[in-house]
């Protein structure tokens, strides 16, 4: 092999695998056609390279490729130091000039080359762009690469000033979306990088980049629990968005406020805030521009409306929010709106008493989710699609098992936000598996982490847990005594957040204890009552368990004697 083919395949080994003539061509500044008859001969003679279909060319021109890497290794490796560096500057040139309008596509190989080639400013500019199109393709791992390596580049090799501080700002907000998607939302460097990222804002004047880092600090918070810091920040979101009167940014900080309300319990507020969402996303004249579209916020908002509307007993209204929020989901094609959206519907079909769909529904999540590189959504999925497995008595072992250890990880990284919604969960089937000791120590860990935090809104949940796993630990008169006290506290938090679905459970359970008791046909009529006030829409869940309650109800007391009993039962807390 003479010395011209041998300096065309160390340029053709630099490029990479596959390579062009055409890039050949310009990086050693000869005739494109020249190169294409060298690499036909050398195709026919050696055999090291062959003719491969470009997927970077729409009218599918022909590039090449080494038959084996070991030959690309070996040109790659006899090409001196110093006249590698020369050659990464001249091909990284040369792809740039050639595949103008693919730069986005090849943009990290030709950040590497910049790279290699001593072109650090040029390099973390195409990094920039290559972590940029990570966002939007979903290639989290890859974009965290190109992300933390321009930023290394930016911060080691420029001089600092205004335009630097602008592309480090962008960095730095990639680099929280794309952590929180594969580390989780609660991890130390996503608080780190919304951190630096607000800083920017503030010392730019950046008004661009201003609610993605909030929206950043916000769920940071969130998912650990941290309700009043939550609170303040969905709060300033949405003065920031109302000051521009932005559609898009108002749909999510609507989002926002009205998903922090809702894990405080505060029902009636959190649905006005999904309301507003809603309306703003409605508005939009465009898809999302934010780096944040990744969620839609009109998911966010459908999917949790879902959750306030069965709190508050609208079983089929909850269930129709949920259809519209994966329909809105596949419309955007976006498999975390898609994902976040059935893990929320997997929960109403439990709530509805529905195990068969929610197990189902959960485990699409999940194969969605892991897929794409969602922990977060991965491990909710789980616990709710195990949950729903775990009704059926032969899986209920393995199924505590895996909630358990699902919740350890959350909390090993403090993503507590669904704790004590889970730590329920995980209950409920410790008291399908008569073990009311286990679930008695779950329960007032939940009921302990919801009280310290403000994450309100499944703590009238867990203490009907309590009382039941009381009544199961025993069932003597001193003990209903002290069930019907807790039964009686958790219908006061239920009542006092507007929740009359739990309200109607709690009822039940209390209805159960009394059964044979004075007050027996009085807390009947209470249900009876309760249930005529709370579900027009649906036979299902906790609807289904008050009627199947009442169908054996041995008489009728006074309407008005079972108001007074249920109203002096609640103020007495």
């Amino acid at each position: 092999m003479d010395a011209a083919a041998r300096q065309l395949l160390e340029v053709a080994s630099i490029e990479g695998k596959r390579f062009h003539p055409r890039i050949v061509a310009l990086a050693l500044q000869i005739d494109g056609d020249d190169v294409e008859l060298a690499f036909q001969e050398l195709e026919r003679r050696h055999g090291i390279i062959r003719r491969v279909i470009s997927p970077r060319s729409a009218s599918q021109r022909l590039e090449y490729a080494f038959t084996h890497g070991i030959f690309r290794d070996g040109v790659s490796a006899q090409i001196p130091e110093g006249r590698r560096q020369g050659l990464c500057r001249r091909v990284a040139e040369a792809v740039v000039a050639v595949f103008t309008e693919h730069r986005t596509v090849e943009a990290h190989q030709i950040a590497c080359l910049f790279e290699e080639g001593g072109q650090a400013e040029k390099a973390a500019e195409y990094f920039l762009i290559a972590a940029e199109r990570s966002i939007h393709g979903f290639d989290d791992y890859c974009g965290i690469e190109s992300a933390s390596r321009a930023l290394r580049l930016l911060l080691e090799h420029t001089p600092e000033s205004v335009e630097r501080n602008r592309t480090e700002l962008r960095l730095q907000v990639i680099l929280g979306i794309l952590v929180s998607a594969t580390s989780g939302f609660s991890a130390p460097s996503v608080r780190d990088a919304y951190i630096r990222a607000e800083a920017l804002c503030g010392a730019l004047g950046e008004r661009e980049l201003l609610l993605p880092s909030l929206w950043g600090r916000w769920v940071f918070h969130l998912v650990r629990a941290e309700m009043a810091v939550a609170l303040e920040r969905a709060e300033c979101m949405v003065t920031i968005a109302m000051a521009t009167d932005d559609a898009e940014e108002l749909a999510e900080a609507y989002s926002s406020l009205g998903l922090t309300l809702l894990f405080q319990g505060k029902l009636e507020a959190s649905k006005e805030a999904f309301k507003n969402g809603l309306n703003a996303h409605g508005r939009m004249t465009r898809l999302p521009q934010s780096m944040l579209g990744r969620l839609d916020p009109k998911v966010t908002c459908l999917s949790l409306s879902a959750r306030a509307a069965h709190q508050t007993g609208l079983w089929n209204e909850a269930i129709q929010f949920g259809r519209e929020a994966v329909e809105q989901g596949i419309k955007r094609d976006s498999p975390y709106s898609i994902a976040f959206a059935q893990m929320f519907i997997s929960y109403t079909h439990y709530l509805r008493g529905e195990m068969r769909e929610a197990y189902s529904v959960g485990i699409k999540a999940i194969e969605l989710g892991e897929a794409h590189g969602l922990r977060q959504v991965v491990a909710w999925a789980a616990i709710s699609a195990q949950r729903a497995a775990g009704n059926e008595e032969g899986r209920r072992a393995e199924s505590i098992g895996q909630v358990r250890a699902v919740l350890a990880e959350l909390e090993q990284v403090d993503a507590k936000i669904c704790c004590p919604q889970f730590i329920a969960m995980l209950s409920e089937l410790m008291l399908l598996n008569k073990d009311g000791e286990a679930a008695l120590r779950e329960v007032e860990r939940g009921i302990a982490m919801s009280e310290s935090t403000g994450n309100c809104d499944y703590l009238a949940e867990l203490l009907r847990l309590k009382g039941q796993a009381l009544l199961t630990i025993s069932a003597t008169p001193v003990s209903r005594a002290h069930s019907a006290e807790v039964f009686s506290q958790a219908a006061a938090v239920a009542h006092g957040q507007g929740a009359r679905a739990q309200e109607l459970r709690i009822l039940s359970s209390i209805v159960a204890v009394e059964a044979g008791s004075e007050r027996d046909v009085q807390c009947r009529e209470a249900l009876r009552l309760l249930l005529s006030n709370t579900a027009p829409d649906g036979n299902v869940g906790d609807t289904k368990l008050a009627g199947d309650i009442l169908a054996t109800s041995p008489g009728r007391s006074s309407s008005a004697a079972a108001f007074d009993w249920w109203q002096r039962l609640l103020l007495r807390q």
